[in-house]
């Protein structure tokens, strides 16, 4: 489902991605961008798995998905414009937001560390445009996917 989930509101908190799913909030058992095979994205959640990820409160630099080696946090291979990557390209295109989720940072030297995320689990931080995409190499030298996700409330 795209856009808000009945009873759940920004600030909400969840212990896990189980509880999230039972929710709707975000429907995937574990990956970042839960999406629809072929269609948008439903929601992502930033929690430290990406190095190049940026957060900026109202404003995030998401990454996209594939390509990193889950034990190390590093990039390995390139990203792919398939799956959930292309799924936030349709957001984008449409003009439908994208719900965020942010988790409490991994604890890998590696991880991106949000000074917006929950010192505990999940919460959820409300709907996101996709404002752009596009392609670049990120710092590990591998391709990787950005986009630049805009509250729908900027004045949060």
């Amino acid at each position: 489902m795209i856009g808000n989930i009945d009873g759940v509101r920004p600030g909400d908190h969840f212990n896990s991605y189980l509880e999230m799913n039972k929710k709707g909030v975000h429907r995937d058992a574990q990956a970042g961008i839960c999406w629809r095979k072929d269609t948008a994205a439903e929601s992502v959640v930033l929690s430290g798995g990406y190095v190049d990820d940026e957060d900026h409160l109202t404003k995030i630099l998401y990454t996209g998905h594939g390509g990193r080696d889950d034990s190390t946090g590093r990039q390995v291979a390139h990203q792919k414009m398939a799956m959930g990557n292309k799924a936030l390209t349709i957001n984008q295109e449409r003009g439908w937001p994208v719900r965020v989720i942010r988790g409490v940072s991994k604890k890998r030297k590696r991880a991106h560390h949000s000074p917006y995320a929950p010192s505990s689990g999940y919460r959820y931080d409300g709907l996101f445009y996709v404002a752009d995409h596009w392609s670049e190499i990120g710092r590990d030298g591998y391709i990787i996917f950005r986009y630049w996700l805009v509250s729908v409330d900027t004045s949060q």
